[in-house]
């Protein structure tokens, strides 16, 4: 799978659950994850549910 789908999946799914445009940047930041909280969690889940819906219709 060409990883420009798989980053257009994630970012329309990020869009649909939470609202926001994603931005691809290499700047640096906590993308590792270790600042996720707790209450993250359930939107973070269906943030992957809905892209690897998206990624498994194509």
């Amino acid at each position: 799978m060409p990883a420009l789908e798989t980053t257009r999946a994630l970012s329309d799914s990020v869009a649909a659950e939470v609202g926001v445009a994603t931005e691809l940047s290499t700047t640096g930041g906590t993308s590792d994850g270790r600042f996720i909280a707790v209450a993250d969690l359930e939107p973070l889940a269906r943030v992957y549910e809905q892209t690897f819906t998206r990624l498994m219709s194509n």
